[in-house]
């Protein structure tokens, strides 16, 4: 792994075998050229989104959200990570470091996520702590993204009108 890059190993992938479909990046954030009304990206003191959505690895779909650190911590700090839940229970939490040579943070949820309403919009919060024990954050980061994915059923549908690039 590069060293300037902090990923969080998703629990989703290990739900999937290696051997099932590569993972689609199904973006919900407005990106040049695309559709005017999509969830712009947001910026705190510590990081601005690049863009999230849904990631789809085989008959699973869950959370994604890739940052770019715009302010790096002069040393470790602590991040929390809470995704809506789509069936209004509480939120899928991971938890990460945030080190000072990162160049980008890239989250994404725990586990697969049922109850996602295609063209619904759903909320990530990035939160920035400066230990695992503190209580009041230092930074929140809160984006919006749109999900293009319907999990309601069975398996993921993708929403009828959308292309690949």
């Amino acid at each position: 792994m590069h060293p300037r890059i902090v990923v969080i190993v998703v629990a989703l992938l290990c739900v999937v075998s290696q051997a099932a479909a590569q993972p689609k990046l199904v973006i919900g954030t407005y990106q040049k050229g695309n559709n005017l009304t999509e969830p712009r990206p947001k910026k705190s003191e510590y990081l601005e989104t690049m863009h999230g959505g849904i990631v789809l690895i085989g008959d699973q779909a869950g959370f994604y959200l890739f940052t770019k650190v715009i302010k790096h911590p002069d040393r470790e700090f602590y991040v929390r990570v809470e995704y809506e839940d789509p069936a209004g229970g509480e939120p899928l939490v991971n938890d990460m470091r945030f080190v000072p040579t990162a160049e980008e943070l890239h989250f994404s949820a725990p586990h697969g996520v049922k109850g996602l309403k295609s063209y619904g919009d759903y909320q990530i919060v990035v939160k920035v702590f400066d230990s695992k024990g503190s209580k009041e954050p230092l930074d929140i980061l809160k984006q919006t993204i749109r999900s293009y994915v319907d999990t309601r059923g069975t398996k993921p549908k993708l929403f009828s009108r959308l292309k690949e690039k």
